[in-house]
């Protein structure tokens, strides 16, 4: 439908139609940037380096919002750890059924259907990190509530 906006091109290359690719913030080992597999480790510092850039760009009093879907824990792990060195603190998160049951990619496979979307706002310079052992134990409480 917005096939003609420039914006949702790679902006490096104006006869690719899709959204670039080399820099997109996703862990592949299979998949490269600068020579460097696109592994964990790449991916947390590459959110990082976006959160980072969200809220130097925010107002102390504004609101961010990511959508993130992940089936491990080792997934939500390296999402949060880019947002806490970015300056980010959730605040707020729905699950949301953003998946076609229909789709290709989720026939005969155990494929996401649901989305995280998560609130945000700017972490305060003073605020402790917590402990993830401590979000371990107190995750199936909670989800049981």
């Amino acid at each position: 439908m917005l096939s003609d906006n420039p914006l949702l091109h790679d902006p490096f290359d104006p006869d690719n139609p899709l959204s670039l690719k080399t820099a997109e913030a996703v862990q592949d080992e299979t998949k490269q940037a600068d020579g460097s597999p696109k592994d964990r480790e790449w991916f947390e510092e590459t959110m990082a380096k976006a959160f980072t850039e969200g809220r130097r760009i925010l107002h102390e009093d504004g609101v961010g919002s990511v959508v993130f879907a992940h089936k491990t824990t080792e997934g939500w792990e390296a999402l949060l750890s880019g947002m806490i060195r970015g300056g980010w603190t959730i605040t707020g998160s729905w699950p949301i059924a953003t998946e076609r049951t229909a789709r290709m990619r989720a026939r005969d496979s155990a494929a996401l259907a649901t989305s995280a979307h998560l609130i945000c706002r700017p972490r305060p310079e003073n605020a402790p990190i917590g402990d993830w052992a401590d979000v371990l134990r107190e995750l199936p409480l909670r989800v049981a509530d």
